[in-house]
């Protein structure tokens, strides 16, 4: 993945986690209640386990290198 889709993705992480703290998102589930900065946390830690870390012709590139050696 190239360095400018890195900084985009993480663009995006920042502003999803942003609207949701600061926009004073909420979830409430009978008597239990995620205020914004809890949500938005559980957001951000849910998108980065999602979300790949590398491209898939990365990891196979790196595979193939492996293989040379």
């Amino acid at each position: 993945m190239n360095k400018n889709v890195k900084k985009l993705l993480g663009k995006r992480f920042i502003s999803v986690i942003l609207v949701v703290g600061i926009g004073g998102t909420y979830l409430k589930l009978g008597n239990f209640q995620l205020t914004s900065i809890a949500l938005s946390t559980i957001f951000g830690i849910v998108l980065n386990l999602i979300l790949p870390k590398k491209a898939a012709s990365e990891a196979e590139h790196e595979k193939k290198i492996r293989m040379d050696i």
